[in-house]
């Protein structure tokens, strides 16, 4: 058990409180209910499984969709997506998003303006 614990660095539980979690008496509960509940996560299971392959596939798209945007039309050019992925704590959802709510209808995500309209745009300081 200390193994598992220093592994996945979890330290706000000690063996000793663990084991004396499961020392514990076992709640006591009507006739049924352990096989109503086990029979009911039997149930939710499959739609689990469906729901994490839905959420991988949609995190590989969205993942080939953001490298898509960031390849540069021009040499030495860097668009958008390459900015805003380069800033700390900017992942795949982040980036997206941002990016989802910075376009314009023509299409093209105008994330200067987004940038500035937040207050996170260096140069806007020096405009006023």
């Amino acid at each position: 058990m200390a193994a598992v614990l220093k592994v996945y660095r979890i330290r706000r539980f000690t063996v000793e409180s663990i084991r004396e979690a499961l020392q514990t008496p076992a709640v006591h509960v009507a006739p049924g209910t352990v096989e109503a509940a086990s029979a009911h996560i039997a149930l939710l299971l499959p739609r689990l499984r469906l729901l994490q392959e839905q959420r991988a596939a949609v995190a590989r798209r969205i993942a080939a969709l953001l490298e898509e945007l960031g390849e540069e039309a021009i040499p030495g050019e860097h668009r958008d997506v390459t900015i805003l992925r380069s800033l700390p704590g900017v992942g795949r959802v982040v980036a997206a998003t941002v990016l989802a709510e910075a376009a314009q209808p023509s299409g093209r995500a105008r994330l200067p303006d987004a940038a500035r309209a937040r207050g996170h745009c260096p140069g806007d300081a020096e405009e006023r």
